[in-house]
């Protein structure tokens, strides 16, 4: 590999700040980007919450001595792992997005923000569960996220377990119609509700922490019916 000097080094990092410093959405569902330098660079996982882990990759990869066209040719080829904005289409045809490896407060509010982004759909759906370790405002920040849903204009929400309740009360207090939100106690109904209600054009988005094992529910909503 090539070696490189301190100054080389502190060079190579300006111009990849310089490159990116500017760096703007080049799509709405922030799937790629554009750099400074008219390049474009694209990924496969939507979300605003990917730019940043991009931007990394890339500068690291120009540190390194690889070439722009090398860093975007990578970004190109991967795949999000398993649970992780990994999105699946179901026998139905819906879209699910498949995000059920972990959650908390701050992940949990950028894939409501990325589901809402996603376009060539009919209707943007959140099933949720609860966020887990999160002490005393426990509460608190599920119906943070159910207010978000709300705000968002969500046209389907279902919280998943008891202790994702909150989340729906914070959804209904914020103003979004009853007829859209739904508390199920458990995957079995929310499954049902999901299978009954999400259309071959809809997008449903699957996130919770891993104690719930929702990946679980998309591994039933994969199944052939």
């Amino acid at each position: 590999m090539r070696g490189f000097c301190v100054s080389d080094d502190i060079q190579t990092r300006t111009c990849a700040h310089t490159m990116f410093e500017q760096m703007r959405p080049a799509t709405p569902d922030s799937r790629s980007c554009t750099t400074t330098n008219g390049s474009t660079l694209g990924w496969a996982s939507s979300g605003e919450h990917m730019v940043t882990p991009v931007l990394g990759a890339v500068s690291c990869g120009i540190a390194l001595g690889l070439s722009l066209k090398a860093c975007a040719a990578g970004l190109e080829a991967a795949r999000p792992s398993p649970g992780r904005m990994q999105e699946v289409t179901i026998p139905t045809g819906t879209l699910i997005i498949h995000d059920a490896y972990n959650a908390n407060p701050m992940s949990m509010h950028a894939a409501l923000r990325a589901l809402t982004a996603v376009r060539d759909r009919t209707r943007a759906i959140a099933v949720l569960g609860p966020m887990a370790q999160l002490g005393a405002p426990s509460r608190a920040e599920h119906e943070q996220i159910g207010r978000a849903a709300a705000e968002l204009g969500l046209h389907g929400l279902i919280a998943v377990g008891e202790q994702a309740r909150p989340i729906a009360d914070g959804a209904l207090a914020a103003g979004m119609a009853r007829r859209r939100v739904r508390w199920c106690l458990d995957q079995d109904e929310a499954l049902d509700v999901v299978l009954n209600s999400a259309g071959a054009n809809d997008v449903v988005l699957v996130r919770a922490s891993r104690l719930a094992h929702l990946e679980e529910m998309v591994e039933e909503l994969l199944l052939p019916r």
